[in-house]
């Protein structure tokens, strides 16, 4: 079974494609150089030196597995202008500008804090901004809302189920 549509590709080297990677390999052409000329992967021709037991390729940072690395290179500092005073026109134009607006928007309009007496009223709001309304009938018994406001503001777990089912 093979994958995608590409033709099934032998993986057997001609002899003269091996000769002419070890030549290459030992003349010290990149795994990309000779990949392009055999007309192969560089993974393939990796793996055919290996086989071939080929010596391996120098590492281009010079690092060894298991070896010191090399000291890290210095970060470059950055290059900051030495620190002038303001002109007095510099000084007189940055003092006429308007201030900066807020760094965070207002925030939006709350009601007001529920009305205490002694006779509970319903808190339902029935205004969407100022100045703040509420209906103002009397509560249900342990609720803040009247019995009207409570049908819509609490449902009982599965009521929708059964007003569907019907």
């Amino acid at each position: 079974m093979s994958g995608g549509n590409r033709p099934r590709q032998s993986h057997e080297w001609p002899d003269e494609a091996s000769e002419r990677l070890r030549a290459l390999w030992l003349a010290g052409a990149t795994t990309r150089v000779i990949g392009a000329e055999l007309g192969v992967s560089r993974n393939a021709v990796v793996g055919k030196a290996r086989r071939l037991d080929l010596p391996p390729r120098p590492n281009p940072k010079g690092i060894r597995p298991g070896g010191q690395l090399p000291p890290p290179r210095p970060r470059p500092q950055p290059v900051r202008p030495p620190h002038q005073p303001l002109e007095p026109q510099q000084r007189a134009s940055l003092a006429g500008r308007p201030p900066a607006p807020p760094a965070t928007p207002p925030a939006p309009p709350q009601p007001p804090p529920a009305p205490v007496s002694e006779v509970r009223q319903c808190l339902w709001p029935t205004s969407d901004g100022r100045p703040w309304t509420f209906c103002g009938a009397c509560c249900a018994p342990g609720r803040v809302y009247c019995a009207e406001h409570v049908a819509i503001a609490y449902h009982t777990p599965g009521r929708h189920r059964l007003q569907d089912a019907a």
